[in-house]
């Protein structure tokens, strides 16, 4: 039965039909079957190079598709689109004239269309995107095509992946930001309301009308935001608040008490009555700072046995790219600073001491998701270590990783990590299972920086 149900989900995979409680599905099946794996991996790799090939001769007639959409039924444009549908798939030449004439002739109307919303309804414009992301609005329709620029309509953008992140910006400059593996809910009618069902977002907030203030819920805690920067980290149990700038009020949902949370302070709002909803000032920043395993695993699976956090598959979309396969990734992740945890700085001259185990040498990545000190989020940055810093048959290896030696993955986010807050950790193989495990990490600075 196990082996069906892996085809069909392999099928519905191959056919982009995949839901996201499939893709779970289709991963727990691969996990600890390397033949599963494999096959996974060969027929991604197949697929990707089948889309490719049909992206060159698709390309043309898809980017007519869109302009005639957007110019009505002018008599030029459906001439053009008739003789692409009647040519053949080797008159790729005669495609791509015809495109390019349909560009001339309508982009100007695209220029002057592409930044201007269409309507109302369209609350919230994408300014930022990385990594595996997906929309779901228009009455339950889910798009991965996403891109800078772009007006949506309420709905939920998640953020399926520990490398990804997604900025949302409202039309009074109000922006939202989720990273990580987030979900959040947005709609606005008389005032903006977001539902952030799970993960970590950092918002900057205008000055809200009078009366009508941002409103975000989570499953422990309601907030109100009349115009402030702060940071949200929630999760099923409860939900910590972190504020910047100005104020916020929350709400604990399971007694309805309420606090006023100012500048430079914070509170976590349980899900028990019992637990402490005090606001507390934020705690300085360390420089040090030592994994604790199992507690804060993000991603992957803990052996007790071994006492060791094993990377497990995972599928990763480029939501940049419409028809890309996804990546198959081999990841282990752990917070940092998350919920009551003193912020922890990236210092010059500070380095990653990283113990683990590799089944098989190949080439690693080690990423950071960092944060402005003062509040907001600083982008993903990473570092390699290349195959050969492995042994060859596999075995224990111990690395150390500079902060200097991590870069941005885009470049709108700062050059260095030095002088950032550090939030989550993670380290991943890109389509090969190595049998990446980690033992520890450790941040390390010289003694008079502590």
């Amino acid at each position: 039965m196990d082996e069906q149900r892996f085809e069909d989900l392999l099928s519905r995979l191959l056919d982009d039909e995949l839901t996201r409680d499939e893709s779970s599905e289709l991963v727990e099946l691969a996990k600890n079957r390397p033949d599963r794996q494999q096959e996974l991996q060969s027929q991604l790799e197949a697929a990707e190079m089948l889309a490719q090939a049909e992206d060159d001769l698709r390309a043309s007639s898809l980017f007519l598709a869109a302009v005639e959409s957007r110019i009505g039924e002018d008599p030029f444009v459906t001439r053009v689109r008739s003789a692409m549908k009647s040519a053949s798939p080797a008159s790729r030449l005669v495609r791509w004239a015809v495109a390019i004439t349909v560009i001339l002739i309508a982009g100007v109307y695209l220029l002057r269309t592409a930044s201007t919303p269409a309507g109302d309804p369209e609350i919230v414009r994408i300014t930022e995107l990385h990594g595996s992301l997906q929309w779901t609005g228009d009455g339950g329709r889910v798009r991965r095509d996403l891109e800078v620029g772009r007006w949506l309509r309420g709905g939920t953008l998640e953020s399926l992946a520990t490398d990804s992140w997604g900025k949302l910006e409202f039309r009074d400059g109000s922006t939202v930001t989720i990273s990580g593996q987030a979900a959040l809910t947005i709609f606005e009618d008389e005032q903006k309301e977001l539902y952030l069902g799970q993960g970590r977002l950092s918002a900057t907030v205008s000055p809200q009308p009078t009366g009508k203030p941002m409103l975000i819920l989570t499953p422990t805690s309601r907030l109100e935001i009349l115009g402030t920067q702060f940071n949200v980290d929630a999760q099923s149990s409860s939900t910590v608040v972190t504020v910047n700038e100005g104020r916020v009020r929350v709400t604990r949902l399971s007694d309805e008490s309420v606090v006023e949370v100012p500048a430079n302070h914070r509170v976590v709002a349980a899900a028990s009555r019992q637990a402490d909803f005090k606001v507390t000032a934020c705690p300085r920043s360390v420089a040090v700072w030592r994994s604790q395993l199992p507690s804060g695993i993000v991603y992957g699976e803990w052996s007790p046995d071994s006492q060791r956090l094993r990377a497990t598959p995972l599928l990763w979309h480029n939501c940049k790219k419409k028809n890309q396969k996804p990546l198959l990734l081999y990841l282990a992740a752990m917070s940092v600073s998350r919920g009551e945890q003193p912020p922890v700085e990236l210092r010059s001259g500070a380095r990653f001491r990283i113990r683990g185990r590799m089944e098989s040498a190949q080439d690693v990545l080690i990423g950071l998701t960092t944060q402005h000190l003062g509040g907001g989020f600083a982008g993903k940055h990473h570092a390699y270590r290349k195959a050969e810093n492995f042994s060859p048959g596999g075995g224990d290896f111990e690395l150390e990783v500079r902060i200097e030696e991590f870069t941005p993955e885009e470049p709108e986010h700062p050059k260095s990590a030095v002088g950032l807050g550090l939030y989550d950790w993670w380290c991943l193989t890109i389509n090969e299972d190595a049998g990446l495990s980690v033992f520890s990490v450790e941040l390390l600075v010289q003694p008079e920086q502590q």
